[in-house]
Protein backbone atom coordinates (compact mmCIF):
# COMPACT_ATOMS: atom_id res chain seq x y z
CA UNK A 1 0.00 0.00 0.00
CA UNK A 2 1.30 3.43 -0.88
CA UNK A 3 0.30 6.72 0.67
CA UNK A 4 -2.37 7.27 -2.00
CA UNK A 5 -3.91 3.78 -2.01
CA UNK A 6 -5.90 1.79 0.48
CA UNK A 7 -6.07 -1.99 0.41
CA UNK A 8 -9.13 -3.96 1.42
CA UNK A 9 -8.30 -5.74 4.69
CA UNK A 10 -10.17 -8.85 3.51
CA UNK A 11 -8.65 -9.50 0.07
CA UNK A 12 -5.60 -7.17 0.34
CA UNK A 13 -6.37 -5.74 -3.12
CA UNK A 14 -6.47 -1.94 -3.61
CA UNK A 15 -9.79 -0.16 -3.33
CA UNK A 16 -10.16 2.17 -6.28
CA UNK A 17 -12.38 5.20 -6.73
CA UNK A 18 -15.86 3.98 -7.64
CA UNK A 19 -15.42 0.50 -6.08
CA UNK A 20 -18.45 -0.36 -3.98
CA UNK A 21 -17.57 -0.64 -0.29
CA UNK A 22 -19.02 -1.48 3.10
CA UNK A 23 -17.54 -0.75 6.51
CA UNK A 24 -16.87 -3.73 8.77
CA UNK A 25 -16.87 -2.97 12.48
CA UNK A 26 -13.56 -4.79 13.03
CA UNK A 27 -11.79 -4.49 9.68
CA UNK A 28 -12.85 -1.02 8.50
CA UNK A 29 -13.60 -0.20 4.86
CA UNK A 30 -13.79 -3.29 2.63
CA UNK A 31 -14.95 -4.16 -0.87
CA UNK A 32 -18.67 -4.85 -0.64
CA UNK A 33 -18.10 -8.10 -2.57
CA UNK A 34 -15.66 -9.26 0.14
CA UNK A 35 -18.41 -8.99 2.77
CA UNK A 36 -21.11 -10.81 0.75
CA UNK A 37 -22.74 -13.38 2.98
CA UNK A 38 -21.26 -11.92 6.17
CA UNK A 39 -23.73 -11.55 9.04
CA UNK A 40 -24.95 -8.12 10.04
CA UNK A 41 -25.31 -7.37 13.74
CA UNK A 42 -26.96 -4.70 15.85
CA UNK A 43 -24.07 -2.50 16.95
CA UNK A 44 -25.73 -1.78 20.29
CA UNK A 45 -26.48 -5.37 21.30
CA UNK A 46 -24.26 -7.56 19.12
CA UNK A 47 -27.33 -9.60 18.16
CA UNK A 48 -27.64 -10.85 14.60
CA UNK A 49 -30.08 -8.78 12.56
CA UNK A 50 -33.08 -10.68 11.25
CA UNK A 51 -33.09 -11.43 7.51
CA UNK A 52 -35.84 -8.85 6.90
CA UNK A 53 -34.01 -6.02 8.73
CA UNK A 54 -32.63 -3.18 6.59
CA UNK A 55 -28.98 -3.74 5.75
CA UNK A 56 -26.33 -1.09 5.15
CA UNK A 57 -26.11 0.03 1.54
CA UNK A 58 -22.76 -0.21 -0.25
CA UNK A 59 -21.23 3.13 -1.15
CA UNK A 60 -18.71 4.12 -3.82
CA UNK A 61 -15.21 4.49 -2.42
CA UNK A 62 -15.11 8.11 -3.52
CA UNK A 63 -18.02 8.83 -1.11
CA UNK A 64 -16.24 7.63 2.04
Amino acid sequence: MTADTYNCPICAEPIYEGDMCLRDIDEGDCHARCLEGAPFVDLDTGDLLPDDAPKPEPYPWSDQ
